[in-house]
This record gives C-alpha cells, sequence and structure tokens, in this order.
C-alpha cells in the first residue's frame, strides 16, 4: 500500500513513515505547506485554496492514505497566523486534497489536549481549550470534517503526551524525576496518560492501513504508567516523595488561576498530570487487537540515553503535550 505522509520529515512523521516502511508499505514524503490564517478563517480555507489543493491532490495521487503529521508544536505558543495556520487550517486543506484525489482514507493527528482537564480522555467533542494551542488543535479536528464527505473516510487520532529522548517534554520530566522536586499526590496509583513514540507512530501507521474502517476519533490507548511509576522509571527506580492531596490541591489551584496566561497554561496542566494524572478510555485500537511494540524495554532505553545528557537544569519546553 503506498501512503502519504505529511511533516515526514518532523518528530512524528519521520518516526511513522519509518515505521510503515518498516512494515512494507510505500511511503510519499511530502513537505508541510507553509500557510497562515485567522481563527475565523480556519475552517473555510480549504475552500479559499483552491490552487493549493490541487497541487496537494496532484502529490497524493494513487496513494492508500494520507496522514497528516504536520503542525506547529509550541504548546506554549500565543494566538499567531502561524499556529492557526499549521494547526487548525492544513488539516482541512488535506482533507479537500485527499477527496480530489479520491484517497480513500485521511488520518490526522491531533492531540489529547483537545480535552484539556477532562476526567477522562475519549472520543467526545473538544472541550473548553486553555492555550491557544489546544484551541488551535480543537479547531484542528472540526476543519478536518468541513469539506463535503464523499470520497475520505476522515480519522482523528489523540494521542497524549509522547515520549522520546530528543523532546524537551520528556527531558524536562527526566530532569524532574532526578530532582527534590519531584513529587506525586499521595498514593501515586492514579493513571497518567504517556506514551512512546514508537508506539504512536505504529499506532498511526494502523490505523492508516487496517482493513477495518476506524470511527472518525481514535483515543491513544492507556500504557499502564501511574503518576508513581512514571517518575520512577525516569529516576532508574528511585520514587517520587509522596504529599497529601490536602496540600497539593489548593496548589494546583492557584496555578490554574496562573495559568490564564498562554504561556504558563502548559506548565500548570503538566504539573497537575504529574501529581492528579488522567484517566483515558477504552480505545478501539486495543478492541482491534492493536498492541503497543515498545514496552517497559524501550522505555528502559530512552532513560538509558536521556541519563548520557543528563541536563543540570530544565530544558524550556516547547513541545506539545
Amino acid at each position: 500500500m503506498t501512503v502519504s505522509v505529511v511533516g515526514a520529515s518532523g518528530f512524528v512523521g519521520s518516526h511513522v513513515a519509518a515505521r510503515l516502511e518498516a512494515s512494507g508499505h510505500r511511503v510519499i514524503r511530502l513537505p508541510a505547506p507553509r500557510i497562515t490564517s485567522t481563527r475565523e478563517g480556519a475552517s473555510t480555507a480549504w475552500r479559499n485554496s483552491p490552487a493549493l489543493v490541487e497541487a496537494l491532490a496532484d502529490a497524493v495521487a494513487g496513494s492508500g492514505a494520507l496522514v497528516n503529521c504536520a503542525g506547529l508544536p509550541d504548546a506554549s505558543a500565543g494566538e499567531s497566523p502561524m499556529l492557526f495556520g499549521a494547526n487548525a487550517a492544513l488539516p482541512g486543506i488535506l482533507v479537500a486534497a485527499a477527496e480530489v484525489a479520491h484517497i480513500p482514507r485521511f488520518v490526522h493527528v491531533s492531540s489529547a489536549v483537545v480535552q484539556g482537564g477532562k476526567a477522562v480522555l475519549d472520543t467526545s467533542a473538544p472541550s473548553a481549550a486553555h492555550s491557544p494551542y489546544a484551541l488551535s488543535k480543537s479547531l484542528g479536528e472540526r476543519t478536518v470534517h468541513a469539506p463535503p464527505q464523499h470520497n475520505t473516510l476522515r480519522v482523528c487520532y489523540r494521542p497524549p503526551s509522547v515520549h522520546a529522548p530528543s523532546r524537551r517534554i520528556t527531558r524536562s520530566l527526566f530532569w524532574i524525576a532526578n530532582s527534590p522536586l519531584s513529587t506525586v499526590v499521595a498514593p501515586g496509583d492514579r493513571p497518567t496518560p504517556q506514551a512512546h513514540i514508537e508506539n504512536v507512530a505504529d499506532a498511526i501507521a494502523f490505523l492508516s492501513t487496517t482493513t477495518t474502517p476506524p470511527p472518525s476519533t481514535v483515543v491513544h490507548p492507556y500504557e499502564g504508567w501511574t503518576t508513581a511509576s512514571f517518575l520512577t522509571m525516569l529516576a532508574s527506580g528511585r520514587p517520587p516523595r509522596r504529599i497529601p492531596e490536602v496540600l497539593a490541591t489548593p496548589i494546583d489551584r492557584m496555578l490554574r488561576l496562573a495559568a490564564r496566561s498562554p504561556s504558563l497554561a502548559p506548565n500548570a496542566r503538566r504539573l497537575h498530570m504529574l501529581w492528579f494524572g488522567q484517566k483515558q478510555a477504552p480505545s478501539w485500537l486495543t478492541e482491534h487487537s492493536w498492541k503497543p511494540p515498545a514496552g517497559p524495554d524501550a522505555w528502559t532505553q530512552m532513560v538509558v540515553a536521556l541519563a548520557t545528557t543528563r541536563p543540570t537544569s530544565p530544558p524550556k519546553n516547547k513541545d506539545s503535550s
């Protein structure tokens, strides 16, 4: 099968392309078009960009699936034409191109951030956005379904926090886990949505090529981490300190108030995830026999790689959640 991957040189896209090729598929690697958009214009950008839609349709012609791994991953970004162009307008343009080229399936890599602080991450509609980045990703899901549907099945896939040694968010959490700041809310057994990049890439490849049509929204499966076990793994077995919930809750509330500033919102959310975790609903992927290829050994290898370049201070974090 031939699969076109937009954003194939990026973090997620390069792993997806490699996974598809390792499974015997032919990959057409496409750079992401650089477009800008307002928040209001994102849903109609596909209609206002006929030349770009036609050019993309020509580029992906003959593919069995088109995967959008492109986007601006800066979770702390303020509102900008680049943010809404990359994350909100481009998905609709790519869907329109897929329709013109009669591509059977379109897979859009979204993010669990669209559901913010929801108690359980599931396939329901995006909730109130807590940051411009979250808003742009929510709009991106909506624009996937904006062009009229005739030929192309559309799937929005929502991974949670995605980890690899190269990611700033991973290096930041590694630094925290190995510092006196390593804490969780007692007893530390709350589930936390964390995913290995190899599992995310394999899930996207599966959604792109499976003979069973996926639903319109798919969440990444729970990989088994709790708030305490995740930090313990990152610290090579050293557990975090447990703090009483009665002390953590007011601090969390104050940070959420401060998070009205776009630059603070991602960090407040991440602290909440470290302390309180977040549940994940059962995934269509698991129900259809998909299994994550990267298990405990892969996570251990990641920690070893992180330890070779141990940072002396927390990296500035611009990765998405």
